[in-house]
């Protein structure tokens, strides 16, 4: 039996995205004539058939957002969705929260449901890189803005930080202090830590500081990954006078493993997280840290997707990039030596 015509086919056939061809069969002015021509006449020749009763439930607006975020005990992630919730509830929008705790296969039960539910638009902050995880909502024309993270080869609109150029306040800071042997504990597997460690490398090298060898290590950017890490670093023969951790819950373990060391910070060694949560100036020393404008995030991000479900923006690819800044305080200090 001859396999029906799908809404891809028609894509392949026309040369356009499948967003153009659903804009195009919906009669949506965000085409052109000459796209909406070259998608009706591939339809009729692959006698692609639309449900009449499916594409009215499809024009019926949701008023529903949906927000899927790889952590919801991160600080990070709630401070970016009130920013969000307070843009969106201005919209008259509803906002259905998902968490996908770091894992892809929950990630993807997340996309289906919210694909299922036929929700007006979605901003996530993605797990993988490949833009093969966001192509259910290709597919169902749903808009998507990522947050903080970015998939290779997607034409999603997307809000992210200067990660690069937050690793690199955080190096130049030390390094007028007087450090040079500085550390760094990161992750693997997404855009803000690859953009870190970017940073750190090209700080380095810019100043003709060397790499120590075993001084760049690698976690679950997790509380006990930090720990581990650092009790690493806190090891070797030569151990450094300054570390960068890369968010608050490596820092956090990072800072545990420094105390069970009985060092003193920054006596001993200097500290420099990333994120700004309120507690950090409650700490002994207040921790100096890279802040990411996270109200600035949520609210740029909410307001480019409901540009994208009004049809009010209907253009090529966004990327908005935000700055971050250095909030110094007293972890950080000239070292010993």
């Amino acid at each position: 039996m001859k396999r029906r015509a799908r809404i891809t086919d028609v894509a392949a056939r026309a040369h356009v995205s499948v967003a153009s061809v659903s804009r195009a069969l919906n009669d949506s002015s965000a085409v052109t004539e000459a796209v909406r021509e070259r998608v009706l006449r591939a339809a009729a020749e692959l006698h692609y058939s639309i449900d009449q009763r499916a594409r009215a439930l499809r024009q019926l607006s949701s008023r529903t957002f949906g927000a899927i975020i790889s952590d919801v005990s991160n600080p990070y992630f709630s401070e970016v969705l009130l920013a969000i919730e307070a843009v969106t509830d201005k919209s008259e929008r509803n906002l259905f929260l998902c968490n996908s705790g770091e894992d892809e296969q929950r990630e993807m039960r997340h996309i289906h449901s919210m694909v299922e539910r036929r929700i007006d638009g979605v901003l996530i902050f993605p797990i993988s890189r490949s833009s093969r995880t966001l192509r259910p909502f290709v597919d169902a024309g749903i808009p998507v803005v990522t947050i903080d993270r970015e998939v290779d080869h997607a034409a999603h609109d997307a809000v992210v930080l200067n990660n690069v150029r937050g690793s690199m306040l955080a190096v130049e800071h030390l390094l007028a202090l007087g450090h040079r042997r500085i550390a760094f504990i990161g992750g693997y597997g997404n855009s803000p830590a690859d953009g870190r460690l970017e940073g750190y490398r090209s700080a380095l090298a810019a100043h003709g500081v060397v790499e120590r060898k075993g001084y760049v290590r690698y976690c679950d950017l997790m509380q006990n990954g930090g720990n581990v890490e650092m009790k690493r670093l806190l090891a070797l023969r030569v151990r450094p006078s300054a570390v960068i951790a890369i968010n608050h819950l490596v820092t956090l373990g990072a800072l545990t493993a420094i105390g069970e060391q009985r060092l003193a910070i920054p006596r001993d060694i200097s500290i420099v997280g990333f994120d700004n949560p309120p507690w950090v100036s409650l700490l002994a020393p207040p921790l100096t840290t890279i802040h990411q404008p996270t109200d600035q995030l949520g609210e740029i991000a909410a307001r480019m997707l409901i540009e994208r479900a009004d049809g009010k923006y209907s253009g090529k690819r966004r990327r908005v990039v935000v700055e971050p800044t250095l909030v110094e305080l007293a972890s950080t200090a000239p070292p010993r030596e």
